[in-house]
């Protein structure tokens, strides 16, 4: 007999839903609902029109472990139109200890043959987590993907096995080889800036974690530090931190061109060298006023300086100074670490959040929270203000865009624009009139604005529950996030309204860990 959706539900949901975590936290279901439930029963879930009964039957399919319930998970569950079942698809599958028959699957086309590019971005992704090991041949194979979302998320993965634990790459001699050659071709002459940095990173990560690779790597890395492209730069200066003496991160600091991914990338680089040379150098590039820097890059440097020595002081080269006059040759002990003042360069704030950058793309989140009731008019008639006032506080050598989104993004311009008090009126009174409804796809409004290099910061506001798009697990989006900022050092500032503590805690760290601040109110 054929078990109906909601005879599913009503067998699932009280086993599972006791166990239910919040937005973005499967609930830890137990391995005996394999044994109350069989694989088909369990896979009819799957036709639940209701997210929570989809998710709950990955999630038990997943507990079930075998190739027939993977294949059930690969076909139906990370394909799902409803982002939180298709996360927590991903991130079960990046859980899955890799088998011959598992593998065999990935590749198929529910896998990494499948004719959505999310479906093998999502397979990529997970393959940088599961533990086992993964043959340096599935990923030769699969780099020659068209997609370049595809080819960066499969050379993080390659990196992610090089650097971790248990999970690794496999294969002979001849095969390392051949993965070597294929991430060196992305490494130098992919056609996406943002593929070539991550394969620079996946070609270092694997040649010194196989011992095999090495002078393609180093070739590699050398050119790179001399392209004319930003991230891929970044990438460089990363690689080279350690190698790279202070007149190379001297000429990088001073350069009239090169933007603000490898001026931070230099930045990073000198903060962890931590030694007094390095900080010297940091001061006197802040306190250059014949070539003052922008916002983002001095503070940049204030919250490196604060990091190495413990001390809250801001923006004042002077007082710098006078610290590291009396700095021993070497390394810097940091005094103990006292209370942080934010008394660092700010360029405007919303809702009292201070933004430092003056590259910035405002993200705000139509959803249906924008329109419900707050002290007696829809939310958004009090964001149109505070909003405006923002918008209007930018220097005008100042940079922005202002990005609405529900379902899909819609920018005001979709290119940052000059702060001129015209253009901020075009912006207010775009955004005043500004009706858009719906779902929130935020990850989707995020993607939109980080392919722009100038960008530096990104300020949200939101009530913090993503409902649409590609994305709804709030720590995936938060990993996913780190490694944009690894190469870009964008900025995250987010202001939260009408949220749930839950999600303002985890919102919270996953900001926090970024380096931003995250604002709540009511």
């Amino acid at each position: 007999m054929k078990c109906s959706p909601s005879i599913l539900s009503a067998l699932l949901v009280p086993l599972l839903s006791s166990a239910a975590g919040s937005p973005g936290h499967p609930p830890p279901y137990q391995g005996a609902v394999a044994g109350v439930q069989d694989l088909a029963r369990l896979a009819e879930g799957l036709d639940s029109t209701k997210p929570r009964v989809r998710h709950g039957a990955v999630d038990a399919l997943a507990d079930v472990g075998t190739t027939e319930a993977w294949s059930i998970i690969l076909d139906r569950g990370l394909v799902d139109g409803n982002s939180r079942v298709a996360d927590s698809a991903q991130l079960r599958l990046g859980a899955a200890p890799v088998t011959p028959e598992l593998l065999e699957l990935l590749e198929t086309r529910a896998g990494l043959g499948s004719r959505k590019a999310i479906c093998r971005v999502r397979v990529a992704q997970a393959l940088g987590t599961m533990p086992g090991e993964v043959p340096a041949r599935l990923f030769e194979r699969a780099l020659k993907d068209k997609e370049p979302e595809v080819r960066a998320a499969l050379v993080g993965a390659v990196e992610q096995r090089s650097v971790s634990a248990g999970a690794s790459i496999s294969g002979s001699d001849a095969d390392h080889k051949r993965l070597v050659k294929a991430l060196d071709r992305v490494a130098t002459r992919d056609r996406d800036s943002r593929t070539r940095a991550a394969g620079l990173l996946a070609l270092v990560a694997f040649a010194e974690a196989e011992g095999v690779g090495e002078e393609e790597a180093r070739g590699a890395s050398a050119d790179a530090l001399g392209s004319e492209d930003p991230l891929v730069v970044s990438a460089a200066i990363q690689i080279a931190a350690e190698g790279l003496d202070a007149e190379d991160l001297e000429a990088i600091l001073w350069a009239k061109r090169g933007g603000h991914a490898p001026f931070m990338a230099a930045v990073a680089a000198l903060e962890a060298r931590a030694d007094r040379e390095s900080a010297r150098l940091l001061i006197r590039r802040l306190g250059d006023e014949g070539a003052p820097l922008r916002p983002a890059a001095a503070w940049g440097i204030v919250r490196a300086l604060r990091q190495v020595s413990g001390l809250s002081i801001g923006g004042s080269a002077a007082r710098w100074e006078n610290w590291a006059a009396g700095l021993p040759e070497g390394k810097i002990t940091p005094v103990e670490r006292r209370p942080t003042t934010d008394d660092g360069p700010t360029t405007t704030a919303l809702y009292g959040l201070k933004i430092r950058g003056d590259r910035v793309a405002f993200l705000v989140d139509m959803s249906g929270s924008m329109w419900v009731d707050h002290k007696g008019a829809p939310r958004k008639e009090a964001v149109d203000v505070e909003l405006a006032r923002a918008l209007r506080a930018l220097p005008p050598t100042a940079r922005f865009d202002l990005v609405p989104y529900s379902k899909n993004p819609a920018p005001w311009k979709g290119e940052l624009v000059d702060a001129t008090p015209k253009n901020v009126e075009k912006a207010v009174k775009a955004f005043r009139g500004c009706g858009l409804k719906g779902v929130g796809d935020l990850w989707g409004a995020l993607e939109s604005v980080l392919v722009d290099p100038e960008v530096d910061t990104v300020v949200i506001l939101t009530d913090g529950a993503p409902s649409g798009g590609d994305r709804w697990d709030i720590e995936l989006m938060g990993r996913l996030l780190g490694e944009e900022k690894r190469l870009r050092h964008v900025d995250i500032q987010m202001v939260l309204f009408g949220s749930s503590k839950g999600l303002k805690r985890r919102w919270a760290e996953v900001v926090d860990a970024l380096g931003g601040t995250v604002l709540s109110i009511d």
